[in-house]
Parts: structure tokens; C-alpha cells; sequence
């Protein structure tokens, strides 16, 4: 992995591909540090050919981790057990969340399980979905489903 960083004030943008091997073409840009990542081989968690660091909104100097990706199929199978595909990689654990009426805002986490779990046996009577979540950054959450 190569990497080439710019701090310069001004600090520039580049023009060119992000591979560190093409002359880059340089603009004046003010306040703004430029990494250029040239990695080979697909992230196949992210979907992108480059490490995501995640995006620092306030300039802190601190990067959120990319949430990701969330459970895919969530289904109920027989004895209530709800049953998804695990679609991340980099998940530290799943959390299953659990609502009466399916209404935004009225899940509530029910149960949190461990990394590249696939089922859990859910409580009859209400309406399920599970997130993937990473260093305190949870997932979209998967389709909900209702446990009769």
C-alpha cells in the first residue's frame, strides 16, 4: 500500500486518478489535507476499492468508522427463530431489535449477539429487525418481520 499525503497551506486537490504512480495536476485549495490511497484489491464490506476511514464532519482530527453493511433476508423460521444473511465483515456484533407496532422510533434493543451470528429465537408477538454494528456505529437495520 502506498499512500502520499498532503498538508501545504495552501493545500491542494488533485486532479488526477488516485493512483500515486500518475503525475497529479494541482489546484490551490485553502484549508484542506489531501490523502491519496492507492491500495489494490476490492474492500468487498465498504463495496469500494479503497479503505473507507469514515468522514470527520467537526475537523477534529477524529474519524467515525463506516457502519457496516446490515443483515440481508432477515426471515422467521419454525419456533419463532429469526434468521438472516451476514453480509459484513468487519461487524463486532448484532443487535436484534424488537417494536409492538413497527412505528419509527419504538424499536428497542432486545439482544445484542456476537460477530457472524445468523439466528436468534425471538419472543412471539411483535415485529423484529436486526443491525450489524462497529465500534459503536450500528447499521441501517434489516426488513422487518413479524414473529406471530
Amino acid at each position: 500500500m502506498r499512500l502520499l499525503v498532503a498538508s501545504l497551506l495552501p493545500v491542494v486537490r488533485t486532479a488526477a486518478a488516485y493512483d500515486c504512480s500518475t503525475p497529479l495536476a494541482f489546484e490551490p485549495i485553502p484549508d484542506l489535507h489531501v490523502a491519496i490511497w492507492n491500495t489494490p484489491g476490492p474492500n468487498h464490506d465498504e463495496h469500494h476499492a479503497w479503505p473507507m476511514l469514515g468522514h470527520d464532519v467537526r475537523h477534529t482530527g477524529f474519524y467515525t468508522p463506516p457502519a457496516p453493511d446490515r443483515p440481508a433476508n432477515l426471515s422467521v423460521g419454525a419456533g419463532n427463530v429469526l434468521a438472516w444473511e451476514d453480509r459484513s465483515a468487519v461487524e463486532d456484533a448484532y443487535v436484534v431489535e424488537r417494536s409492538a407496532t413497527g412505528a419509527p422510533w419504538s424499536y428497542q434493543t432486545v439482544a445484542t449477539l456476537p460477530p457472524d451470528s445468523t439466528s436468534w429465537a425471538a419472543a412471539p408477538g411483535a415485529l423484529y429487525r436486526v443491525r450489524a454494528a462497529r465500534g459503536g456505529v450500528r447499521s441501517r437495520p434489516s426488513n422487518a418481520v413479524s414473529v406471530p
